[in-house]
């Protein structure tokens, strides 16, 4: 996706995660107008330009020839990440800003030359990691270190393998502490072959620091109802009487 203007800055973009992570916001500002969108052809990008009524955009099937447009200022890059660096790499050449989501690249060495070249170009850009610095997790740290909310007993990780958050939640921005152990039951030997009749639901057991006590389980399948996909609960131990909010 990309955008450009003189009062609003114009946003080309690509990806097909646009749609669900910036394109409500992008809709929703005036300080942006989409005015490119580029897809793996000119018919794709047309269809998705009458699909999300992007009156302003115009359609690209190359990245290069989406760059040379005068009427672009920003390349908003949300493909996946192994395509990171074909994409970013024409948009900082010719002297675009960019915003890409993380990870930059697949190897340090391309990720360093991305890097260089962005100074080289002197033109601006964004690396996003999307809910990891959002405000409900930001808030939620800052209660639980400045120990308003007690002391964490236990945090606990439920969620579907269909629901493609569920695997983000190991890392320790969604645990709230860092890893300390984990651990969970492998085998190596097969002693029979059985009908599966049940998704396979894997689980860890593991502690964080601070002594709180970690369980993530990966339910096999669907989720159950709408809604149900994924849920994180926190166990806590508060023995003041102050009051908290998010």
């Amino acid at each position: 996706m990309m955008l450009s203007s003189k009062s609003s800055i114009c946003v080309g973009a690509d990806g097909g995660w646009a749609p669900v992570s910036h394109l409500p916001y992008l809709q929703s500002s005036s300080k942006y107008t989409i005015t490119a969108v580029c897809n793996s052809s000119l018919e794709s990008g047309n269809k998705a330009i009458s699909t999300y009524n992007l009156k302003s955009a115009k359609a690209y099937d190359a990245v290069e020839s989406m760059c040379y447009s005068d009427t672009v200022d920003l390349v908003v890059c949300v493909v996946v990440f192994f395509t990171h660096y074909k994409f970013v790499k024409p948009a900082i050449e010719r002297g675009k800003d960019v915003y890409v989501e993380w990870p930059l690249c697949t190897t340090t060495e391309a990720s360093k030359e991305l890097a260089q070249l962005t100074k080289e170009k002197g033109v601006k850009t964004i690396i996003g990691v999307q809910s990891r610095v959002g405000h409900v997790h930001s808030t939620l740290q800052e209660l639980l270190d400045s120990g308003r909310t007690g002391r964490v007993l236990a945090s606990h990780i439920v969620g579907s393998s269909t629901t493609p958050e569920t695997g983000d939640r190991l890392d320790k921005r969604y645990l709230q502490h860092d890893h300390t152990s984990i651990s969970g039951i492998e085998t190596r030997f097969i002693e029979r072959h059985v009908k599966t009749i049940a998704d396979d639901t894997p689980s860890l057991h593991g502690v964080l620091n601070k002594d709180v006590k970690c369980t993530y389980v990966l339910r096999g399948g669907d989720a159950f109802q709408e809604g149900d996909g994924l849920y994180t609960m926190l166990v806590l131990r508060h023995q003041s009487s102050a009051s908290f909010e998010l």
